[in-house]
C-alpha cells in the first residue's frame, strides 16, 4: 500500500506552518480563542500569500486523500510513534547539537499537535468514495495509552477532543446550537460515556496518582477544557467585524460597478453576520463552562485535608502546568487564563499567592533546559501570568478590588487576614528580582542559555522588567553580545531586545521610589505574616 500521499501533503502543511509558528503573533494567538472563520481571517489577513494556495484552505481536501488511502490505522499509530521520536531523539539519537537536537523535538510535538487537530476534526468530511474517518474508534482508551507508556500530556491531548465532546453531549440536552458542527461525530450518547468527565472509567484510568494534594475533578476540569472554552476574546471579534466595515464602506465608495460593488457588498455583510453569530455562540458557550466551573468550585480543592494545603501549588504545576505550558502557544495561554478563573471564582483551598510564588521559583528556570519553541510557548505563559501582577503593583485600586479581596491572597490558606498592599509590594519585587538574577545568569553566559532566555524576555516586554536599574543591567549585557560575531543568530534576538528595551524605557519606575518603600516596609512589617505569605 502507498502513503507516500499522507506524508506529502503533511509535509508540505508543516513546511508551511512552522516558520508562522515560530513567529507566532499576538494577533494570532488572540484569533485562536475564536470559532473557525476568524482564526482563519487572521491567518489569511496577516499572510502574503493567496487563497488560492494557502494551506489553510487547502486542508479541506486532504481528508479525502487521507481516507482514500485507507490508512487509518497507520495514521493513528503515528500518535504513539511521535513520542517515542521525541524520546528517542533526546537520549539515543546522532545529534550532537543542542540547537539542531531542539528543533528536531520541536518538529516531532507539532506534527504531533497538527496530527491530533487533523485528526480529531477529520469527521467533519464525508467522502464518496470511503467512509468517514472517527477518531473515537481509532484512539485508544487513556488507561490503554499509559499501559503502552504514552507521557501523560500526550494522552490527555490527544483525548481532550473526545472528552471535550462527551462533556457536550452531557449539555446538549439543555442547549445544542446548530451553528457548531461537532468535531467527531457519534451514533448515541452511549457512545461517549466512557469519555465523559464524570465517569468512573475516565477517572480510574488517569495518569497522576497522588490525589493528595489535588483532586481529580481539578485535573479533569484543567485537562478537558481549551482555551476556548474560557476565554471570550471579544476585543478580536470587535476588530474583525470594524474591518470588514471599513471595506465594506470603502466599496461602496470606489466600486463603480453595479455588479461588482453589489457582490462585494452582500460578500462583506454575509461576513460580518457570521462574525456576529460566532461572537454569540461563543459568549453562551463560555458562559455555560464557567457556570459549569462555579458550580463544582467546592469540589475542585474543597476535599484537601489541611496537612497538604500548602502542597497545593506544587502538585498543580506537576500535574497540571508543566506538562501542558510547553505543549503549544495556545495551552501556554490556557494555562495562564485557567488559574485566573480560579482566583477569580475564589475557590477554597487555592493560594494566589503560593502559585505565583512557584511560577516564578519553578517555571521561569526552566529557560535553562528549554527548546525555541517551549521558550515562546514559556514566554506567552508567563507575561499572561505577570500582567495582572504588574497592575495590582502599580494601582492600588485595581489590587484591592482584584487581589485583596479574594480569599486566594489569604496571609495563610483559610485566614480571614489579607496581604497587604505594602506587603504585595515587598513580595512583587522580590519576585522580579528573582527574574532578574536568572536572566542576567543566563545572558552572562549566552552561549549556553541566551537563546532560550532572550525568546522569553522578548515576550515579556511590557511586564518584565520594571525598574529603569534593571534595565540598563540587562542592556549592557546586550551590548556584549550585539558585538560578538559568533551567534548570528542570538547577535540579532539580542540587538531585538536592545530596541524593545530602549521604545519602554519612559513606561519604567524609577529606583529611588522603589527602595524607600522597600525601606519603610521593613521597618514596620510583622515577621510571621510576611512568614505566611511566603
Amino acid at each position: 500500500m502507498n502513503y507516500w500521499p499522507v506524508w506529502e501533503d503533511a509535509k508540505s502543511y508543516r513546511t508551511f506552518l512552522m516558520p508562522r509558528l515560530a513567529v507566532l503573533q499576538v494577533a494570532k494567538l488572540s484569533a485562536m480563542k475564536c470559532l473557525p472563520l476568524t482564526r482563519l481571517r487572521s491567518e489569511l489577513s496577516s499572510s502574503c500569500v493567496t487563497c488560492s494556495a494557502h494551506p489553510v484552505l487547502r486542508f479541506r481536501c486532504w481528508p479525502s486523500s487521507l481516507s482514500n488511502c485507507q490508512c487509518e490505522t497507520f495514521i493513528i499509530l503515528s500518535i504513539l510513534i511521535i513520542p517515542r521520536q521525541r524520546g528517542y531523539a533526546l537520549f539515543k539519537g546522532r545529534v550532537n547539537h543542542v540547537k539542531l537536537l531542539g528543533q528536531l523535538f520541536d518538529r516531532c510535538q507539532l506534527v504531533l499537535v497538527q496530527l491530533v487537530s487533523f485528526l480529531s476534526g477529520s469527521g467533519e468530511s464525508r467522502t464518496s468514495t470511503s467512509q468517514q474517518i472517527s477518531y473515537h474508534g481509532l484512539l485508544p482508551s487513556l488507561s490503554r495509552l499509559s499501559a503502552l507508556h504514552i507521557e501523560p500530556q500526550i494522552a490527555l491531548h490527544a483525548a481532550r477532543p473526545l472528552i471535550a465532546k462527551a462533556a457536550a453531549e452531557c449539555r446538549s440536552s439543555s442547549t445544542v446550537d446548530s451553528t457548531v458542527e461537532p468535531c467527531i461525530t457519534s451514533d448515541s450518547k452511549e457512545t461517549w460515556r466512557q469519555w465523559e468527565p464524570s465517569s468512573t472509567t475516565l477517572r480510574t484510568s488517569l495518569p497522576a496518582s497522588d490525589w493528595n494534594a489535588m483532586t481529580s475533578d481539578l485535573y479533569l476540569a484543567f485537562w478537558s477544557l481549551s482555551l476556548y472554552d474560557i476565554k471570550l476574546p471579544k476585543q478580536e471579534y470587535d476588530a474583525q467585524i470594524a474591518l470588514i466595515r471599513v471595506k465594506l464602506s470603502a466599496a461602496q465608495r470606489e466600486l463603480l460597478e453595479p455588479d461588482k460593488r453589489k457582490k462585494e457588498t452582500t460578500r462583506c455583510v454575509n461576513i460580518v453576520n457570521a462574525l456576529v453569530t460566532e461572537l454569540e455562540v461563543q459568549k453562551r458557550h463560555c458562559k455555560q463552562v464557567v457556570g459549569d466551573l462555579e458550580a463544582q468550585r467546592d469540589r475542585l480543592l474543597g476535599a484537601i485535608v489541611e496537612d497538604h494545603r500548602r502542597s497545593v501549588s506544587e502538585a498543580l504545576l506537576q500535574n497540571c502546568i508543566m506538562p501542558r505550558v510547553t505543549t503549544t502557544p495556545e495551552d501556554a495561554l490556557f494555562c495562564a487564563t485557567f488559574f485566573q478563573r480560579l482566583h477569580a471564582l475564589e475557590t477554597p483551598n487555592f493560594s494566589s499567592l503560593q502559585y505565583y510564588d512557584r511560577v516564578v521559583k519553578d517555571i521561569f528556570p526552566v529557560i535553562y533546559c528549554a527548546t525555541d519553541q517551549e521558550a515562546r510557548c514559556l514566554g506567552i505563559f508567563l507575561r499572561a501570568t505577570f500582567e495582572p501582577l504588574k497592575r495590582w503593583r502599580f494601582d492600588r485600586r485595581a489590587y484591592d478590588s482584584e487581589a485583596a479581596s479574594k480569599p486566594g491572597f489569604s496571609v495563610a490558606i483559610g485566614s480571614t487576614a489579607r496581604c497587604s498592599y505594602d506587603q504585595y509590594c515587598t513580595v512583587f519585587l522580590k519576585w522580579y528580582d528573582k527574574i532578574t538574577k536568572i536572566a542576567i545568569h543566563c545572558l552572562s553566559y549566552y552561549q549556553d542559555h541566551g537563546r532560550a532566555c532572550l525568546l522569553v524576555l522578548i515576550k515579556l516586554v511590557g511586564v518584565y522588567p520594571v525598574r529603569k536599574r534593571i534595565s540598563v543591567q540587562l542592556m549592557d549585557l546586550l551590548d556584549i553580545i550585539r558585538i560578538q560575531e559568533d551567534m548570528k543568530d542570538i547577535q540579532a534576538m539580542a540587538q531585538r531586545y536592545h530596541t524593545l528595551l530602549q521604545k519602554c524605557e519612559f513606561t519604567l519606575s524609577e529606583e529611588s521610589s522603589s527602595n524607600k518603600r522597600q525601606a519603610s516596609i521593613k521597618a514596620t512589617r510583622k515577621p510571621a505574616e510576611l512568614h505566611a505569605v511566603r
